[in-house]
């Protein structure tokens, strides 16, 4: 059976069902002048389910009956699922194996550095004022300018300390994997240029605790440095459901 399921009133079909480039599915399968296009939303299913065999172009015939949707090999295609759906998110840069009393990363490359969208998600917070003092240590204002990123499976990926932040970055919008959000720099409590990057649950209140990262990030970026789609879904939502108090009582964490 050469029919994997049915989306949309489109047929959806198997790599190699009708071959593995333009000229075949267009022999193969009947179409008429095929086009491709891109299905993000496809990749990003089929990157979650570990798959990295297939692309998500898809071939649509220009007859009235039918739509045919064909899953064509990305080795042939060259579209997104072939781009991971994690970025390391400072380019060319290195980051430290441990962090100082709770789990996080600080990564170094330099001042002015290009600081990336380590996945595609939604932007929750954006703090462009760096309100930072030596003398009060307010610790919600220790990340000086921030930007907070809560990705499909509820993960937030935080990132502190930029000396400067896109202007069309604002609360609410959408960005993607390796997408430009700011430079490098050095505000709030920061003691010299690098990128803090924590990872943790969601929390549904403001809250610094919890956002500035709960589970150590060193393994996952290692992988995404590599190009491996490595998800830390499972470990934040096993820290989430061991610490059910931990984003209204910063003492459940010792956060100081």
């Amino acid at each position: 059976m050469i029919v994997a399921g049915v989306v949309a009133g489109a047929i959806v079909l198997t790599a190699g069902t009708f071959g593995r480039t333009r000229r075949e599915l267009t022999t193969n399968s009947g179409l008429d002048k095929p086009e491709l296009h891109f299905d993000s939303a496809l990749a990003e299913r089929l990157g979650r389910q570990g798959s990295r065999r297939y692309c998500s172009s898809v071939a649509r015939t220009r007859r009235p009956m039918t739509r045919v949707v064909a899953i064509v090999a990305m080795v042939v295609v060259a579209t997104a699922c072939e781009t991971p759906l994690y970025r390391y998110p400072v380019p060319g840069g290195s980051n430290g194996e441990t962090h100082a009393d709770y789990p996080a990363a600080d990564i170094f490359k330099g001042c002015g550095a290009t600081v990336v969208a380590p996945v595609a998600g939604t932007l929750t917070r954006v703090d462009r004022v760096d309100d930072w003092s030596a003398a009060t240590d307010r610790p919600g204002a220790r990340g000086g300018r921030t930007v907070s990123i809560r990705d499909a499976d509820g993960v937030r990926h935080y990132l502190a300390h930029f000396d400067s932040i896109r202007r069309v970055l604002v609360r609410g919008a959408k960005v993607g994997a390796g997408e430009r959000l700011g430079k490098m720099g050095d505000t709030g409590r920061a003691g010299g240029c690098h990128t803090h990057y924590g990872i943790s649950p969601t929390c549904p209140n403001p809250e610094w605790w919890v956002r500035r990262g709960v589970v150590a990030p060193q393994p996952f970026l290692a992988d995404w440095r590599l190009g491996t789609d490595t998800s830390p879904r499972r470990a934040v939502r096993r820290w989430d459901e061991e610490h059910p108090d931990a984003c209204s009582d910063p003492s459940v964490i010792g956060a100081t």
